[in-house]
């Protein structure tokens, strides 16, 4: 058990200790701050723990439970509130990483956010602040474990930060823009072609562990901060242009030219743009979110791609509900999604039409709309296309994927 920011002097923890935690052994940083920072307790019949350092901001120690005989590294943090006094604690855990392998779990106040959504109120959150943790946990691989109950772990009654984290090893990640690269091929073909034994899974997962840290090092020397290097080498190639347009004959220039275009760095940008804004999409979009209710705010029914299709209805009626919705009609049978609908499927799902303003034209008629784009009823019941028509008379079709809707 770790406790962070004791406010005891060491006379009075170790007193609490002998009283409060009887049986317990206890660990502490006062010699490496005057504060004692952080405190560690642990039952010494349950787990076997061994201090491997210890900083004013971290206490590392290596865990071994007595009953599984399963040993983990673990760090517990408490970092300082500056970033200049943070910067000896990411150098810190960069060492440790180099120096021990085994599985490693990072819990404690780190005071720093890393993400946007990790302060509510308050300053906006800026890349001075972010950078160095983020570039800390890039270079480690680490990200936050999943939590529950309350996601902001810090308020002074108008700011809520998220300061205390659990951190662990990320998964592996794979972006696209890297099979751009020239080296990609026989970056995995020597990864992949390295000897392991043991059964099939165990040798795929050695070999994607292996194959981490040379794509890494690939990400970092030719794709960090992909965006940056994008305006960079624009600008390099319209003044290696220019300068080619002046000097026509200069072999240097062309070959400069010719070598900033084969970069594809814009190409490699859009494709790292486009993989994250899909990962985000599929994250959010239906978590009932603010991220999804925007994107449901956003849709709206394209006349142009949506028709109806109706069955038993008369043509005057038929007439009527294209004028007024200003859908085009379709045909049956069509096809929705691969599946054959046919007008006699309709029978025993369709109901009568008693919302304004069909009520009065269309009386116990059926009519089904198609329409593409939605994925929300709530938006087509709102929507000025279909003027007038209560949510509550909205109902799907039961053989229905989520964008075929009945009107009632």
């Amino acid at each position: 058990m770790g406790i962070m920011e004791t406010k005891l002097n060491h006379h009075a923890l170790e007193g609490i200790a002998r009283t409060k935690f009887v049986g317990w052994r206890v660990a502490n940083n006062f010699s490496h701050h005057p504060n004692g920072r952080i405190l560690i307790l642990w039952k010494e019949e349950l787990v076997q723990l061994n201090i491997i350092e210890t900083t004013d901001q971290v206490i590392h120690y290596l865990e071994t439970c007595k009953i599984s005989n399963v040993s983990f590294y673990i760090s517990y943090v408490y970092a300082f509130n500056t970033a200049v006094g943070r910067r000896p604690l990411w150098h810190n855990l960069r060492r440790f990483n180099s120096l021990f392998q085994n599985s490693w779990i990072l819990l404690g106040d780190f005071n720093n956010v890393l993400n946007n959504d990790e302060r509510i109120n308050g300053m906006p959150v800026t890349m001075y602040e972010t950078r160095e943790f983020k570039d800390c946990c890039y270079d480690l691989g680490l990200s936050n474990l999943r939590s529950s109950r309350m996601f902001h772990t810090w308020s002074n009654n108008k700011t809520w930060c998220k300061l205390d984290k659990a951190m662990g090893g990320s998964p592996f990640k794979f972006f696209n823009m890297w099979t751009r690269h020239k080296e990609f091929q026989d970056i995995v073909s020597n990864t992949w072609g390295m000897h392991v034994v043991g059964s099939v899974m165990f040798k795929l997962c050695k070999k994607l562990k292996s194959l981490k840290e040379p794509l890494k090092s690939l990400n970092k020397q030719h794709f960090s901060h992909i965006s940056a290097m994008v305006r960079v080498a624009e600008e390099e190639l319209a003044h290696a242009q220019q300068q080619l347009h002046d000097n026509t004959t200069d072999t240097l220039l062309q070959s400069r030219v010719h070598e900033l275009r084969a970069l594809k760095l814009a190409e490699a940008e859009a494709s790292y743009c486009s993989q994250l804004a899909k990962a985000k999409y599929l994250k959010n979009c239906d978590r009932g979110s603010k991220f999804f209710h925007d994107l449901i705010k956003r849709l709206k029914i394209s006349l142009s791609k949506s028709s109806f299709f109706s069955a038993g209805i008369n043509p005057t009626d038929t007439e009527i509900i294209k004028r007024t919705t200003g859908f085009t009609q379709g045909i049956f049978p069509f096809k929705y999604l691969g599946i054959p609908v046919a007008a006699s499927r309709l029978s025993g799902i369709a109901m009568p039409v008693s919302s304004p303003p069909l009520k009065n034209s269309v009386n116990h008629h059926y009519a089904v709309f198609q329409v593409w784009g939605l994925s929300e009823i709530t938006s087509l019941c709102k929507s000025s296309s279909v003027p007038d028509i209560p949510q509550d008379r909205c109902r799907s079709l039961s053989l229905d994927q989520p964008s075929t809707r009945l009107i009632h």
